[in-house]
């Protein structure tokens, strides 16, 4: 199932507003803080179109919430375990991990306020790049 890219910032922008999350202020304070949180387009070399992201929390375990959207390929949630139509993200310090649906695998670093690093995929490994969106980005 093929789930519209509206429906994907909608649920996004809602999970956003969710009063869930760590009652320590100070861990919350710092999941918060996290600079991973919004709309990021990445470009993975060798792929004909560009990636989208959008990260709307992370969890006090490191787990993120949000969605991916890879145009060749179409979109996916991010959830608790790797599905057939569910990725799995996980940022721990300034290294984030995200597996995708299709069994790939993201390893970025935050670097100058982008996330780079690499995609291991069935193609082999591939440098990728993600910069952040504009606050008026919609997807």
């Amino acid at each position: 199932m093929r789930v519209p890219l509206v429906i994907l910032a909608l649920f996004c922008a809602s999970a956003c507003a969710r009063s869930e999350g760590p009652t320590n202020s100070a861990v919350q304070e710092k999941w918060a803080d996290s600079n991973v949180v919004g709309f990021w387009n990445g470009d993975v070399f060798g792929f004909s179109s560009q990636i989208k992201l959008l990260i709307t929390y992370v969890k006090p375990d490191g787990k993120i919430e949000g969605g991916m959207k890879v145009f060749e390929h179409g979109g996916f949630f991010f959830g608790d375990q790797q599905t057939a139509t569910s990725g799995v993200g996980v940022l721990e310090g300034q290294k984030l991990s995200i597996k995708t649906n299709r069994g790939g695998v993201y390893t970025l670093t935050m670097v100058n306020g982008m996330l780079r690093g690499d995609y291991r995929g069935d193609g082999g490994s591939r440098n990728a790049l993600f910069t952040r969106a504009p606050k008026t980005a919609s997807y």
